[in-house]
């Protein structure tokens, strides 16, 4: 029987090949097409999932000023904008 870690790791992966499904099934001009998320355009969200990959794994959150903050709402509204 497969114990509950390695059905963790095959679950991630079959999410991460579908996500890298999606992107590369793209073509350029649909990565700016807004999303039902307010003011996120589809590369704002596969953005959004790397930078929390990233911070999970323990790298700093980049050094970035967000230009467009109309419709967020409060601080972790901001944080997620980085």
């Amino acid at each position: 029987m497969v114990d509950e870690r390695e059905s963790l790791i095959h679950l991630q992966t079959e999410v991460w090949d579908s996500i890298d499904n999606l992107c590369t099934s793209l073509k350029p001009e649909e990565w700016d097409i807004s999303t039902d998320c307010p003011g996120w355009s589809v590369k704002d969200c596969i953005s959004h999932l790397i930078g929390i990959e990233h911070r999970l794994l323990g790298r700093p959150v980049p050094d970035h000023v967000p230009k467009n903050t109309k419709h967020v709402n409060n601080d972790l509204g901001l944080r997620n904008e980085i």
